[in-house]
Formats: structure tokens, C-alpha cells, sequence
């Protein structure tokens, strides 16, 4: 169960905030454009920031829904509509089976995101599920959504409280001719002369037709790099300005290249990534030079900004006492039937990170069993492992603890031997 894809819309892909452990093997990072949007997507939707979300670029898709999700739609505006009726953005919206959202052209900035609770099942690559067009990578079969395609969705629909609660006020995206970047100095500022620097920050840079995911060029004045220094290549990084031998800078976005050979004079502040992803063609840019200290100081305000949007969720949530650990009936009363495939076994899983649950019992006249979720030095381990038949054994008085990495074991067991309550 899950989305099928009626109009994929301009260059829909799944991405999630990028494959950054693949960069010592040469691969591209990618990722979403908008972190800033994407990451709000999916708190709106009570997932994980880094979970996958669908992000499009000009014209969203429209798609079917096969099972009740909830929905949020962030990022560039939209007049997005579900079953002809016209939805609000930056909200969690509940979706059921059959309904189709037709999120159309956007009208202010140019790349937008569908986050769905639980997230999309897709298989994760070098530990990311982002689609690296260059290699055809990751996501759905490495390539941007066609019509037809189906993306499967967690089932059942993970419970959220207050859905209707749970909202985002977000200032519109930058519609002024003439948009403020802010950037710190680049590994190569001290070697461009005093009269090009002045350039750089004194003039306006047009965003190009050329403008796409790998990197934004720009059209204004060349910016000399006459008496700049050769250099070898070296490792690039998100929002550098590249100055290349014709004086036009580009900025790296997330389909960069790993390594890069021309002269880097600024890099664009994290915060400010965004912003400068969601600008089209045609839009003008200044550039602001701030020290490091700053660019950090407007990072740590808006993780503190996203620490209150996930206070305020939160507290929606119900809270579940690990004092008195929830039995494995009581979560299967939610998943339904009486024997467990492998999707079910995973709805399990989903339903314990989700409501923050670390132990479940499940007890009958035979045997008891308890199954703990665990962690490895601090992180919490939730996959599934080859199933050893051995490896479970009953015991008479005392439950036997199985952590997380067990789990396979643990219900392949139970649904071999006898039905599951």
C-alpha cells in the first residue's frame, strides 16, 4: 500500500538530507534543495527530520493515496488540492484511501516537498535513500518519478494526535528583485585582489536559465581571477562560490561533485542555503560578507527555532510510561490479524519508535517473552536480522530480553510456533 503516481510533475525524486557518508567514495551527496522546508515536512508528520520526502521542482505531481496517511506539503507555494478541494500548506493534513492530491505549479519559489507519515520504503544506499540522478542512485530506481510509478507507504497509518494541531507558520518565500545572501569567506578569499573582492559584494548577480541542482550559475560582472594561483583539486562543499576562469561564479548546491578545481571566494551561510535554492531564474543577488562566528551564531538560532517546533509537537503526543511496558497484544491490537508477515512486522517497529515505547511482553500459557529496544553507543538500533531459530529459547520463570536487533528472531519465532494472541 501506498502512493501511485497519476502526473509526476518537473523532476520529482525522493531525497532526504543527503548521502554524505558516499562523499569519500566520490559520490554526490544530493539531498533535498530545501533542508530548511523538508526537515519542517516531516515534523509536521511526526518523523524523523532525515526521513525521505518527495520533492519537486516548477510543477508538483499528482498523486493517488492506497491506504490513510498523513500528509504535509512544504516548501515553494502552492494551490495544492485534495479531491478538487484546496488544502492548506505548512499543516498536517489526514489523507485516506483513494483521495488524490494534485499539488500543480508553484507560484513562489521553485522546489516544494510531500512528506507522509511514516515515511517512503524505499531501500537506503550508503545509508541515505537520496536519488543521485548523475549515477542513477538511491530513491525510487534512481531516476526522477514517472506516471504509473508506485511508492509504497508505512501501513497501517502511524497514529498522530491533533493532527489539525499541528501547523507552521512560515513567512513567504523572497519575491524581491534583489535577495541578501549572506557568506563567510572562502578557502581561496585571501588570494582574489582587494578590487575583486569589493566586485563580489558591490555588485548584482543574476540567477541563470542554467541554474539546477548540482549548482546555481550566475550572470553579472566577471569577477577576475587573473592573479589567483592554480591549484590542485580539493573537496567542495554546499553553498561554495566557485569562481571558474570566465568570472562568473557558481554556487554548489546538493548534485555538486565531490572535488572541484577552481578557486572558491565565499561560501554561502547555512541558513541562508535555502533561501538562495529557492530563488528562479531571473532573480537577483546580493552578497553580504559575515564572519564564521555569525554564520554560526544564525545556525544555533534556527536549531533553537526547530527545538520549539518539536517541543510543540511533542506535546501532542501521547506519552507512554516505560514504568509499565506495553504489551505486545496492545500493539498488535493495532496492527490487526493474527499472524505476522514482514510488513506487519515492520509496522511494529514503527509504532514502537513512534511512540517512544522501549519494552513490550507478550506472554502465554507456554512461554513468556520480552523484547526491549536497544541501542548502540547512544543511537537506537531497530533492524531487522537473519532469523536464527536457536537463538530464542523459552524460559519458565523469567522473561527472555531480546533488544532490537533481535526482533527478526523474536517474531519469526512466534508466528512459526503458534498464533500471535
Amino acid at each position: 500500500m501506498g502512493i501511485r503516481v497519476t502526473q509526476p510533475g518537473l523532476l520529482t525524486t525522493v531525497q532526504d538530507l543527503g548521502r554524505t557518508k558516499g562523499l569519500a567514495q566520490g559520490f554526490s551527496p544530493s539531498g533535498v534543495m530545501d533542508q530548511w522546508s523538508a526537515i519542517q515536512g516531516n515534523l509536521l508528520v511526526n518523523n524523523v527530520e532525515n526521513e525521505a520526502v518527495l520533492e519537486y521542482s516548477i510543477l508538483g505531481p499528482t498523486v493517488t493515496f492506497s491506504t490513510p496517511a498523513v500528509i504535509a506539503v512544504t516548501g515553494g507555494v502552492v494551490n495544492a488540492k485534495l479531491n478538487g478541494t484546496q488544502i492548506h500548506e505548512n499543516q498536517a493534513i489526514e489523507v485516506n484511501s483513494e483521495d488524490v492530491l494534485e499539488i500543480g505549479p508553484l507560484t513562489q519559489g521553485r522546489y516544494g516537498y510531500l512528506a507522509v507519515s511514516g515515511g517512503l520504503q524505499v531501500d537506503s544506499i550508503l545509508a541515505s535513500k537520496a536519488t543521485s540522478l548523475r549515477y542513477g542512485l538511491g530513491g525510487f530506481k534512481g531516476r526522477a518519478l514517472k506516471t504509473g510509478d508506485f511508492l509504497a507507504t508505512v501501513e497501517p497509518k502511524p497514529v498522530i494526535a491533533e493532527p489539525e494541531k499541528r501547523k507552521i507558520a512560515v513567512s513567504s518565500h523572497d519575491t524581491d528583485q534583489t535577495v541578501l545572501i549572506r557568506v563567510t569567506e572562502g578557502p581561496q578569499f585571501a588570494q582574489f585582489e582587494a578590487e575583486t573582492i569589493t566586485a563580489f559584494t558591490n555588485q548584482q548577480f543574476k540567477i541563470s536559465k542554467n541554474a539546477d541542482r548540482m549548482g546555481l550559475r550566475l550572470e553579472g560582472q566577471p569577477l577576475s581571477v587573473a592573479n589567483v594561483p592554480e591549484m590542485l583539486s580539493e573537496a567542495t562543499v554546499a553553498g561554495g562560490i566557485q569562481v571558474p576562469k570566465n568570472g562568473q561564479p557558481i554556487v554548489l548546491m546538493a548534485d555538486r561533485q565531490t572535488t572541484g578545481g577552481y578557486p572558491v571566494i565565499g561560501v554561502v551561510a547555512s541558513v541562508d542555503l535555502p533561501t538562495i535554492a529557492q530563488l528562479v531564474p531571473g532573480q537577483v543577488v546580493r552578497f553580504k560578507m559575515i564572519s564564521l562566528t555569525q554564520s554560526q551564531q544564525a545556525l544555533a538560532d534556527q536549531k533553537a527555532q526547530l527545538k520549539q517546533i518539536k517541543q510543540t509537537f511533542d506535546a501532542l503526543n501521547p506519552k507512554v510510561s516505560r514504568k509499565q511496558p506495553l504489551r505486545l497484544v496492545d500493539c498488535l491490537d493495532k496492527i490487526g490479524g493474527d499472524t505476522m508477515n514482514l510488513d506487519e512486522i515492520k509496522a511494529v517497529m514503527a509504532l514502537m519508535k513512534q511512540n517512544d515505547v522501549t519494552e513490550f511482553e507478550y506472554e502465554n500459557d507456554e512461554q513468556r517473552y520480552k523484547l526491549k529496544r536497544g541501542s548502540t553507543q547512544g543511537v537506537p538500533t531497530t533492524q531487522l536480522v537473519a532469523p536464527v531459530e536457536e537463538a530464542v529459547a523459552p524460559v519458565a520463570d523469567e522473561p527472555t530480553t531480546i533488544n532490537a536487533p533481535m526482533v527478526g528472531i523474536f517474531m519469526r519465532h512466534l508466528v512459526r510456533t503458534r498464533k500471535l494472541l
